[in-house]
């Protein structure tokens, strides 16, 4: 029986000012127990902004045609543990029925056991990193609507389980934090819903890019 442990606290806070002004942050903490002790804590903010343009008073001239506009930033951190356990232990493996050869000679076979991890205890949370700039728009009295965003991610220390091609140095997998990967782009999203009598339709199509 294994048991694996995960502890998560956050605590946010909210702003908003007339629906005009907005934000957010937030803090969370993470512990693991797939981790050796000294690390197994992750620390990950976030924070988040909008602003209501068509709610601002010298906006009241586009009134006719624009319903809302909104400008929106956020930039915030997510962790990852999943990972075997025990990766930071040189954990040893006795296998029922599994026979090696020990000898010199390699013709007697005997039952044994071998290490199958070469352990790294300075493993700790893979992080991912995201930032996104985005604008909402509705027009001809939320018929039309239109949003677009920007977004860059980034994922560093990549938790990384190396499978080693054979058990003569002393372990079969080898755990590591290793690499990064980037990935940007942006995401368009269009939409049109109106009405015909007592029929009601609508029509959204969206593009991305990565």
């Amino acid at each position: 029986y294994v048991r694996n442990m995960l502890a998560s606290f956050f605590g946010r806070v909210n702003y908003n000012l007339d629906e005009t002004y907005m934000a957010s942050v937030m803090m969370r903490a993470d512990g693991s127990s797939a981790f050796a002790r000294g690390h197994r804590w992750g620390y990950f903010p976030s924070v988040s902004a909008g602003w209501v343009i068509s709610n601002e008073p010298w906006m009241k001239s586009t009134s006719k045609w624009l319903d809302f506009l909104k400008l929106r930033a956020s930039w915030g951190q997510n962790g990852n543990c999943n990972i075997p356990l025990f990766q930071y232990l040189g954990t040893v493996v006795y296998p029922n029925n599994a026979l090696y050869f020990f000898s010199n000679d390699k013709v007697a076979q005997t039952q044994g056991a071998y290490a199958n991890v070469l352990p790294n205890p300075d493993i700790t949370w893979e992080t991912s990193e995201q930032l996104d700039f985005g604008v909402d728009a509705r027009f001809l009295r939320d018929r039309l609507t239109f949003s677009v965003d920007y977004y860059e991610k980034k994922t560093k220390d990549l938790l990384v389980l190396d499978t080693k091609p054979s058990l003569s140095i002393g372990g079969k997998t080898s755990p590591r934090n290793a690499g990064n990967v980037s990935n940007k782009g942006w995401e368009f999203e269009l939409g049109w819903r109106d009405n015909i009598k007592d029929f009601s339709y609508s029509i959204r199509a969206n593009l991305a890019t990565l």
